[in-house]
């Protein structure tokens, strides 16, 4: 009678083992498929440097870099631009130089507006709203702009040193302007002088 209860015991233990084992192996499959697939998973940065545009950011992927001509009122201007999709966001980074003495004390703040309106133009969007942004030394220029019928949002930060102005732009789902996602990549741009 005691093997038999000893026997028991040991089966039991056992089988109580195996339901651990398996509810763990349950519960962490469960676990990553939830993590995986949801929208709150924070990815590793990929840190993008450019040389050329004396700047540094933080994009959420590998990032594609990009530069045309365009015409403008003082000639022709190359814009450059940096950007990176994931499947409900754009992130993007673009600057252009004009010629010295364009960008003065003078005409700076119809520099910002003209920047930010040039946004809303394009993607046929509303202000909602434009701010002073300090970013260290250099006075910048913050804007929400709502697309109205596609239920998108940017929050895009402007910024003029000397001749050059660069925008740093987030386009996402509405609501999405203040997530984690796209304050850490707005937040991650630095100039490098």
């Amino acid at each position: 009678m005691t093997s038999i209860s000893v026997d028991v015991q040991h089966r039991s233990i056992a089988t109580g083992v195996f339901a651990f084992r398996r509810r763990n192996a349950l519960t962490g499959l469960l676990l990553g498929i939830v993590l995986l697939t949801s929208p709150l998973v924070l990815r590793a940065a990929v840190p993008f440097v450019s040389d050329d545009g004396r700047f540094i950011i933080d994009f959420p992927v590998e990032a594609m870099q990009e530069s045309d001509s365009t015409q403008t009122a003082i000639g022709p201007v190359v814009v450059h631009r940096v950007s990176a999709e994931l499947a409900d966001s754009v992130f993007m980074v673009g600057y252009n130089d004009y010629p010295a003495g364009t960008v003065t004390r003078d005409n700076v703040e119809g520099f910002y507006s003209n920047v930010i309106d040039g946004v809303v133009e394009s993607i046929r969007s509303k202000n909602r709203g434009t701010v002073r942004y300090g970013a260290g030394s250099v006075d910048s220029r913050e804007a929400i702009i709502d697309v109205p019928g596609k239920s998108l949002v940017a929050r895009e930060r402007c910024f003029i040193l000397g001749n050059r102005p660069y925008q740093v732009l987030y386009l996402g789902s509405t609501g999405s302007e203040g997530s984690a996602e796209a304050l850490s990549f707005l937040d991650s741009f630095r100039l490098l002088r």
